[in-house]
């Protein structure tokens, strides 16, 4: 089972936790707070570290390469652990009343004037650190009408999780599946409406074009359908990371494509580049932060 696990994609894997251990956490998160229920994850993370070898020894490939020797058990405990914690921040960041936790964010600015001026846009992010924690960068100004592009089917447990906290952003989802042509023209139609598209752009579904560019020390593929979008509906991306760093988020915007890069090159070039600019910048951040990179799995053989 284990061994079968390693060679399959990561779209058709079980996802590494069960729904009761979700709505048992979510519980105690309501019950406890968030600093008891940090402490409870512990035991979780560790019984999940022995019981998925698959995903263990992607993490200790994984966190080998980017920390420059040998990766210990320990790494990976820390890892699984992270994950754990981040997982049960979901229930604080998504929740309507509230969190309290600490944030910072960066680099907004740019990301606010194209919002000012009514203009759709792409928002890139990643498995990396907290998605949720993300949207904190004011991105709950009630101008803007935010769209998730999801695979509804393979993040069920996520989406049904928006749905109890978060009811009207999870109507919003964009579902990922499906023709291409036909996805591509609803996002068109809410860009052209102003709307921004939350993308995730270190995944790929199998029938998507990608590009193969150096990440950290060795050729990985990145999807490039969000920079041929930006280009053929000539709207600006954002990247956006929110880091975890033990007590609360460090969150960093940064442009990867405006009007000017739109205009001066011609799209394919254009979409080389900036695939190679956000698998720099990833890279970056996963250096800084290791531990907080959710992708386990193989990536650079996925």
């Amino acid at each position: 089972m284990a061994k079968h696990l390693e060679t399959t994609p990561w779209h058709a894997r079980p996802e590494a936790g069960y729904a009761a251990g979700l709505w048992f956490l979510e519980g105690l998160a309501r019950f406890a707070g968030r600093r008891v229920t940090h402490l409870c994850v512990a035991p979780i993370a560790a019984y999940f570290l022995l019981a998925r070898s698959a995903e263990r020894r992607a993490s200790r490939e994984f966190l080998t390469r980017v920390l420059g020797r040998p990766a210990g058990i320990l790494d990976s405990f820390r890892h699984f652990h992270t994950f754990a914690r981040v997982t049960v921040d979901r229930a604080f960041l998504l929740s309507p009343r509230g969190h309290g936790i600490p944030i910072r964010v960066t680099g907004q600015k740019e990301m606010e004037a194209t919002l000012d001026q009514g203009r759709g846009c792409i928002l890139l992010s990643a498995h990396f650190g907290s998605v949720e924690a993300a949207r904190q960068a004011g991105l709950t100004n009630p101008a803007l009408h935010l769209r998730l592009l999801l695979d509804r089917k393979l993040n069920y447990r996520l989406i049904d999780r928006l749905e109890r906290v978060d009811p009207q952003f999870a109507a919003n989802i964009l579902d990922a599946a499906g023709e291409p042509l036909a996805l591509t023209l609803r996002i068109g139609e809410s860009l052209r409406a102003g709307e921004w598209i939350g993308w995730l752009g270190d995944r790929y579904r199998a029938d998507e074009r990608t590009i193969g560019v150096n990440f950290l020390g060795t050729e990985a593929r990145f999807p490039a359908s969000p920079f041929i979008i930006a280009h053929l509906f000539r709207v600006p991306v954002y990247l956006i990371l929110a880091s975890f760093d033990g007590r609360g988020y460090q969150i960093d915007v940064e442009e990867v494509a405006n009007d000017a890069a739109l205009e001066e090159r011609h799209r394919d070039a254009f979409v080389k580049e900036r695939v190679a600019f956000f698998a720099d910048r990833l890279e970056r951040q996963v250096r800084a932060a290791p531990y907080n990179w959710f992708n386990f799995y193989d990536f650079w053989n996925a």
